[in-house]
């Protein structure tokens, strides 16, 4: 399933909205409730399904029952209305970019908590945990707790959770994931950030097995120079939290990313590339467990440098995309003839 913001059938995440949560039970989100409602309006009118990331600001320790009784309060409201949620609560927290990354002892509970109230309080809102991918964690090594080292930040109690070989190090050896897992119980879905950054001054194609090589764990330090001692396995995201636990796997943000005015490849080449190995017919059956991809649609500058990921943005791309999907047959279903439970099961309609 591919989400697309053009003129095409309707698509499962004709919105996939990004909010962050406030310690306010009177005004919880930014931008305000009432844009929340008139995106789920516009998923109703496409017969989709929304995709809602909440990213928890400040101390999450202080968010209160108020707080998630609010937000439960309005996904039952969505829910009653009509519109299938899929929740991606406290993204990307194996990474030091949010007010609870590198924080499992915060994080945890934190998800447990909204979970819990999730399942008891609405019909059709299933959560999705999902950390950053893996391959290159801890993004930046962090030393034993004292001194100057950037880990006094996060605690010793934080920093011994996340040092999982006990070296007195967080880096590549450790596991990019497992410190941050609630347990299969509160997890409906399990979802990965992965894209294609363009690290160098001109524009390449990603090779042709990037994308399974990074949701896998394979190869990486051949194909891609990641530094991860012998513990590729460790980076096997979809064996361990899909297979192992029975979930649904999502790459909840995902593209290609090309650097306007760069020398090298063309767009085209660069996402063509892109998304002719995420949607391949083989790969999407090799991973059975695989049912959603988000293309991040937006140009953004990123550490001074300006990256278009989107797939719709430049007309030439886009119906090159459309040609592309409408060769796809079975492989990929509208968002129309979909249908979400609460344990995040999808049913596909005849």
């Amino acid at each position: 399933m591919a989400q697309t913001t053009h003129t095409l059938p309707p698509s499962p995440f004709p919105s996939n909205a990004f909010y962050r949560l406030l310690n306010d039970p009177a005004a919880p989100l930014d931008p305000p409730l009432s844009v929340l409602t008139w995106q789920a309006e516009e998923v109703k009118r496409a017969g989709g399904i929304l995709g809602l990331t909440l990213e928890p600001t400040g101390d999450v320790t202080l968010i209160t029952d108020d707080l998630i009784n609010t937000i439960v309060g309005k996904l039952k409201e969505l829910n009653d209305g009509g519109v299938p949620v899929i929740l991606r609560y406290g993204h990307e927290m194996n990474g030091d970019w949010t007010s609870y990354g590198l924080r499992p002892l915060q994080f945890v509970p934190m998800f447990r908590r909204m979970a819990e109230a999730v399942h008891k309080g609405t019909k059709t809102t299933a959560m999705m945990w999902a950390p950053n991918v893996g391959v290159h964690y801890p993004y930046t090594p962090l030393g034993k707790p004292g001194g100057t080292s950037p880990v006094t930040s996060v605690g010793a109690d934080n920093f011994a959770a996340l040092d999982t070989n006990a070296d007195d190090v967080l880096d590549e050896k450790d596991d990019p994931y497992l410190p941050y897992w609630p347990g299969p119980e509160y997890v409906d879905w399990v979802g990965l950030s992965l894209y294609y950054y363009q690290d160098n001054p001109v524009n390449n194609v990603p090779g042709p097995t990037y994308f399974e090589d990074y949701l896998l764990g394979k190869d990486l330090v051949s194909k891609h120079g990641a530094t991860v001692g012998n513990n590729e396995a460790l980076r096997n995201f979809y064996t361990r939290f899909g297979d192992t636990f029975l979930k649904p796997v999502a790459i909840a943000e995902s593209g290609p990313g090309y650097r306007p005015g760069a020398p090298g490849a063309s767009e085209l080449d660069v996402k063509q590339a892109w998304w002719t190995q995420t949607l391949n017919p083989a790969t999407l059956a090799s991973l059975p467990r695989l049912k959603l991809l988000v293309n991040f649609e937006e140009a953004k500058v990123e550490d001074g440098v300006a990256k278009d990921w989107s797939l719709t943005g430049n007309v030439g791309v886009r119906e090159a995309y459309d040609a592309f999907l409408g060769t796809s047959g079975a492989q990929l279903v509208w968002g129309d003839r979909v249908r979400l439970a609460c344990d995040g099961s999808l049913e596909v309609l005849p």
